[in-house]
């Protein structure tokens, strides 16, 4: 399970979930024990059993010093969340405490909070804790249309490039004067995206597309400053803080057409309705246009479409039978033209083999030819859209087959979490690298290799004045610094109270490593970020069995 470090919730697509606890407790997950994500420990503890433990602290503002009074506190580990709020005064304290290692956090509106790590081990009392909340940052701006004209009621979302994808974070509605704010956003990395859709999705299509309405030059979504694709637009970088006036934005005008296809499932009778979306590809994700029920085995027109690349998607959900799902993906130039159909398919049953490579050592207990893992293998497929009723999902805890027992016929990427001592080495499926590659899980077996070999690389983190700085956020990225990072390219941690991250059984290789002042970027660092701060990251080339020492300074985006 990926899980990246949020403090309030976020906004998914259009669905609104809330992840502090759930993050909360993945976070303890590389925290406990000293453990990391790049070990893949399982950090499992025995249970303590003293209750003797206080902790005590308050809430402050980064920025200012002042306290902040009723912000909710939590103080997790593996086996719960203990919630409390603070006073007047911004203080919080917890008594009978289970002896052991801990998170802590609060959550404060408009405010980004780091987590800290509270040890009860050795400790009885642990005093003084200060939570520095950090004010998120504020964006404004105009958006108008080719001909200077401000455009009123379009929505402008902020689009989050520090995870693995890019997703809308937050979003606001224009004035009558085509004027925009978007307040309470983290610091990180953006694109701004203008959405000025007219897409109509109509169950009933002409037999000849020479009979869609003719295509019409129209404003169109547009990414900031002035792209309607999303490599075009620009990236906005927001600190702690920051307010960021003048984002403007001039609508693309572009040549809008309309396309007809038809959707059809061989299982279900003639007046079965099927669910229809188009959807806008971005870099790593997608997101809906617009949607529709359509009747089984007629035509369908979509019109308003601007030129770019696009993806139909068709399903319907049958407990009978089983859910049934198609993709398409297409590139649409600005002229009326005919999609191939989406003809519906069973969810895909994918067969996979877990290998150890064996070169220098075996390790587990043997059983035949089969050596048992120290741990369990997760193995999972990732892709967006939507895919009821799917389970693109293993978990191996030996050598030998495992089976994917339900996933969607559309590309996915690949998501491994290797047991602690080992690493993915390769990954391919029908020839095939799929490690760093999105691909339709079709036309072979998904062959995993796990290598044993892997390096250690412990990093000392500094504050700008050398003293060893806990919690910082510890990032290992691959050198070969792409436009943007896939899920396997980023490991990610935090230091401990000595102010050191031990990343256990990386795959050799050259990476960049860099570490981040406590609560100052949620999510992972995009490429964009590590080329700007280029000084700042340490490069270090790792050989199979190395164990390397590296010291950051810890960079701050204030």
């Amino acid at each position: 399970m990926h899980c990246d470090n949020q403090c309030v919730r976020a906004v998914i697509g259009r669905r609104r979930v809330a992840t502090w606890i759930i993050t909360a407790l993945c976070v303890l997950g590389s925290l406990l024990q000293g453990q990391t994500p790049a070990s893949n420990a399982a950090a499992a503890a025995a249970k303590p059993e003293a209750q003797d433990g206080s902790v005590s602290g308050r809430v402050i503002s980064a920025q200012t010093g002042m306290p902040l009074p009723a912000v909710s506190v939590f103080l997790f580990n593996g086996y719960g969340s203990h919630p409390a709020k603070t006073d007047a005064q911004g203080r919080f304290h917890y008594d009978h405490v289970a002896r052991g290692f801990y998170g802590l956090s609060a959550q404060a509106q408009s405010y980004t909070c780091p987590v800290l790590s509270v040890d009860l081990r050795t400790e009885q009392k642990v005093t003084g804790v200060e939570i520095k909340a950090f004010r998120n940052a504020v964006v404004s701006g105009i958006v108008q249309d080719a001909d200077y004209h401000p455009v009123a009621g379009v929505k402008v979302a902020l689009l989050g490039l520090d995870g693995w994808r890019a997703f809308p974070n937050i979003s606001a509605k224009t004035s009558e004067r085509g004027e925009f704010r978007i307040s309470n956003v983290r610091p990180g990395h953006y694109k701004l995206l203008a959405e000025r859709y007219a897409i109509q999705i109509r169950p009933e299509a002409p037999s000849d597309e020479s009979l869609l309405p003719k295509p019409v030059e129209a404003d169109v979504s547009t990414y900031y400053p002035n792209s309607s694709s999303f490599d075009g637009g620009g990236i906005i970088t927001l600190a702690i803080g920051q307010v960021l006036d003048g984002i403007n934005v001039t609508l693309a005008r572009e040549r809008t057409a309309c396309i007809v296809s038809k959707v059809v499932d061989a299982v279900a009778d003639k007046t079965a309705p099927i669910n229809v979306h188009v959807e806008d590809e971005w870099h790593l994700g997608a997101y809906s246009l617009a949607s529709a029920d359509v009747q089984n085995g007629t035509g369908f027109s979509i019109c308003g479409l601007g030129p770019g690349t696009y993806t139909l998607r068709g399903w319907i959900e049958d407990r009978d039978a089983g859910n049934r799902y198609a993709a398409q993906e297409f590139y649409f130039g600005g002229r009326n033209t005919r999609v191939p159909n989406l003809d519906l398919q069973p969810l895909l049953r994918v067969a996979g083999r877990v290998t150890i490579d064996k070169k220098d050592s075996d390790i587990g207990k043997q059983d035949g030819d089969k050596a048992s893992l120290p741990g369990t293998l997760t193995i999972r497929l990732q892709h967006f859209g939507g895919c009821s009723g799917e389970q693109p999902w293993a978990d191996v805890k030996q050598e030998g087959p495992f089976v994917l027992p339900a996933v969607c016929p559309i590309k996915s990427w690949l998501m491994v979490r290797p047991p602690n001592g080992l690493y993915l080495k390769t990954a391919t499926m029908a020839g095939m690298d799929v490690m760093r590659e999105l691909f339709v899980p079709v036309g072979g077996e998904l062959s995993i290799v796990l290598g044993q070999d892997g390096p250690t690389l412990t990093v000392e983190v500094e504050d700008q004045d050398g003293h060893p700085l806990p919690n910082s956020t510890v990032v290992l990225v691959r050198d070969a610094l792409p436009p943007q990072f896939v899920p396997m390219d980023v490991t990610r941690t935090f230091s401990g109270a000595d102010g050191k991250a031990v990343l256990k059984a990386i795959a050799p290789g050259t990476y960049r490593v860099a570490a981040l002042m406590p609560g100052t970027l949620e999510g992972n660092p995009t490429p964009e970020f590590f080329r700007a701060h280029e000084s700042q990251a340490e490069l270090v080339r790792l050989s199979a069995g190395d164990s390397k020492t590296v010291k950051v300074k810890a960079i701050s985006m204030n």
